[in-house]
């Protein structure tokens, strides 16, 4: 069941990739806080949230499980609705 789940969902974030049909967020991480069972931030004006224990076709790797997310950090957040697509970070 959570196989067919989450492949719905890649499936529609691959598609959203291919066909454009996406937001993106850029500027320094702002508002981070790290829980023990999920995390959240903001970029300009936009704020996310994930878990690790969520399983879903998005990014959802928390800093207490070694991810990379912190306060100041530069990002690109492509993503579509809550769904973290693509996440790049400045050198």
């Amino acid at each position: 069941m959570t196989f067919g789940i989450t492949y719905n969902e890649y499936r529609a974030a691959t598609t959203a990739l291919k066909e454009g049909r996406y937001s993106i967020a850029e500027g320094p991480v702002a508002n981070f806080v790290s829980g023990p069972k999920q995390e959240s931030f903001t970029v300009g004006n936009r704020s996310f949230s994930y878990s690790d224990d969520i399983v879903t076709a998005g990014f959802r790797h928390t800093a207490s499980h070694g991810g990379p997310i912190h306060e100041g950090l530069y990002v690109r957040v492509t993503y579509v609705r809550n769904l973290i697509l693509r996440l790049e970070i400045a050198q």
